[in-house]
């Protein structure tokens, strides 16, 4: 996830890495790297475990791109490390009290059949537009170090006093109150995009309508 002036922009590390070795083109004279140095602010990666393991974001679909990606981005990282969002279980109050024609439960229903989830991209996303807040912490204490992929996946945070551009996160909140914030957050956003009441302008015949 890509931050620059308060937006975030979702991609994959695949894609991040043919950014970094793409040249000039047509749509921009500068290289990869030189734009991923103007544009992007931080780098906000939900993957990999911390500080150290080997998680399914990092290895299951190219590792090698991964690694070349995270080991070569020049600039700041914040990590989500799969145990941050594993055992926070949300989507419960969002599906049972959400608008019943709201896409986003109906998403969360589709795929858990109306059983909470764990919330590795919700909390990614919540990071990237609120920062550490309420809810999060550093985990490498002191600030320092930095995190080491290698091309099968694994991960580890290696202790560099000299690096201090990197980070990981974690709750300094329980499992459950991070829950209850996404669904508080999830409820706000659907409720304030709620239409399926209308006003019609008065006519003939014509009173309030439900669609």
């Amino acid at each position: 996830m890509l931050f620059y002036r308060g937006q975030a922009v979702l991609t994959r590390t695949e894609q991040l890495s043919a950014l970094l070795n793409s040249s000039s083109d047509k749509h921009s004279t500068l290289t990869g790297r030189e734009l991923v140095s103007q544009k992007v602010s931080e780098l906000v990666v939900m993957g990999g475990a911390y500080p150290a393991g080997r998680e399914w974001n990092f290895f299951g679909s190219d590792p090698a791109l991964t690694a070349h990606a995270i080991n070569s981005w020049e600039g700041r990282i914040v990590f989500v490390g799969d145990e941050v969002g594993r055992d926070v279980l949300s989507g419960r109050e969002f599906m049972s009290h959400g608008p019943e024609t709201d896409p986003v439960r109906q998403a969360y229903i589709y795929y858990s059949y109306f059983s909470p989830r764990p919330s590795w991209d919700a909390l990614a996303v919540l990071y990237a537009l609120h920062g550490l807040g309420e809810l999060f912490e550093f985990g490498n204490e002191g600030g320092y170090g930095y995190n080491h992929v290698e091309s099968d996946g694994t991960n580890q945070w290696v202790w560099d006093e000299t690096r201090r551009d990197q980070k990981y996160l974690r709750l300094k909140v329980s499992n459950v109150t991070a829950a209850a914030e996404i669904d508080r957050l999830l409820l706000k956003g659907a409720r304030s995009v709620d239409t399926r009441v209308t006003q019609i302008e008065p006519g003939p015949g014509v009173e309030w309508r439900e669609l």
